[in-house]
């Protein structure tokens, strides 16, 4: 059996199975799990990040100090679907989305907060 990838999920300790476990929740509090994973395991195998990371500063943060190798995110997801664009303005950087998923987040053909048509490419593509 091979492993690529793990996903380190705590479930506020072991998901209710073990009640006298207490893990203190709050901003990037699983990413201290992942980093003593992936200080155990090396390169062999890529190891992610949960846990309340809900900006793009400090995704990027913990992918650069805390030594892990994907940062996967849920909750925010959920509430904010443009979680991406949210993201990349955050780093300063630019992304590619199809035109007509680009539009839903912008006032059709004008500009909005998420997206400069002018800067952005419409495609991977281009």
């Amino acid at each position: 059996m091979r492993v690529d990838f793990i996903e380190i999920y705590n479930a506020h300790g072991t998901g209710g199975v073990y009640v006298a476990q207490k893990v203190a929740s709050g901003v990037s509090f699983q990413v201290p799990f992942a980093t003593a994973v992936k200080k155990a395991v090396g390169d062999k195998v890529l190891v992610s990040a949960v846990g309340t990371i809900n900006s793009g500063v400090l995704a990027e943060k913990v992918l650069n100090e805390d030594d892990v190798d994907v940062i996967l995110v849920g909750r925010a997801f959920q509430r904010d679907s443009g979680l991406a664009w949210a993201f990349a303005k955050d780093l300063d950087t630019e992304i590619a989305m199809a035109a007509q998923i680009r539009w839903g987040f912008t006032s059709f053909r004008n500009a909005s907060e998420y997206i400069q048509p002018n800067s952005m490419k419409a495609s991977i593509f281009d």
